[in-house]
């Protein structure tokens, strides 16, 4: 699985690679990030009915050193 970080169309991140980046926070303290996140199956065995993958997405945010945490 690859993430990319693409805000910046002209400047995508690949977050297998890189994983520290810069985001303004707007005034009302909320900050939005797009990503493309992209799944290769690897092996030669057909994809079996009712088989699904979930994807939990866990991060941890920092802010100038400190850790920010969302309160909603």
């Amino acid at each position: 699985m690859t993430f990319q970080l693409i805000d910046d169309e002209n400047n995508p991140i690949d977050l297998n690679q890189k994983n520290t980046f810069t985001k303004t926070i707007d005034e009302s303290g909320t900050a939005y990030f797009n990503f493309f996140i992209n799944y290769v199956k690897k092996d030669n065995l057909r994809a079996k009915p009712g088989v699904y993958n979930l994807l939990v997405l866990r991060s941890l945010w920092k802010q100038k050193d400190q850790i920010v945490e969302n309160d909603k």
